[in-house]
């Protein structure tokens, strides 16, 4: 099922291809055939996709969301603006700070706090592994920090999403300690 949500909402390069291929396949018995009844698996294939295009950017899945939500993080961080990330933070946030409740309020302080000391200049992200199950998110991401302080950090998170009021927040956020990675790996 997923593969069919991937393949229809979220990116629907494989079926672009395949219809592409009958419009192809429709235009050369056209041309050898000369009638225009002939061509009807091109236009078939220009319908179809058509309505894939009108879903796939009229479908907004879970996962887009999420992805949305970790886009808006990541710039936050790249603006060094903290603020920023609170509206995505659960109020009952679990930090890496040894795994306990540090709580929304408290986890921006010392977000805010690394940043400095760091001297962060950029961030990126890369998700490795994402799983939805209605109300729960399990994530597996890469974060590459760029800083004064360390020229390159690649940290692989462990991020518990909860979904409240239509909105995805980050409910716990663990790194992967001994799981650091090389950037020439």
């Amino acid at each position: 099922m997923e593969a069919i949500e991937t393949a229809f909402f979220e990116d629907p390069t494989p079926i672009y291809i395949a219809l592409a291929s009958i419009a192809v396949l429709g235009l050369v018995v056209f041309a050898f055939q000369g009638k225009f009844k002939s061509a009807w698996p091109t236009y078939l294939a220009i319908a179809a996709g058509i309505a894939v295009f009108a879903i796939s950017e009229s479908v907004v899945t879970q996962r887009e969301r999420i992805v949305e939500v970790c886009d808006k993080i990541a710039a936050a961080v790249n603006n060094q603006a903290v603020e920023d990330i609170g509206p995505f933070l659960d109020k009952d946030f679990i930090g890496p700070e040894k795994g306990k409740t540090q709580g929304r309020q408290k986890a921006l302080r010392l977000f805010a706090e690394q940043l400095k000391y760091y001297q962060v200049k950029s961030a990126s992200y890369k998700i490795l592994e994402l799983e939805i199950d209605r109300d729960i998110a399990k994530m597996l991401v890469q974060t590459d920090i760029r800083s004064e302080v360390i020229p390159l950090m690649r940290v692989q998170w462990d991020v518990t999403w909860i979904k409240q009021a239509d909105q995805w927040l980050v409910q716990k956020a663990c790194a992967r300690l001994g799981e650091y990675s090389s950037p020439n790996r």
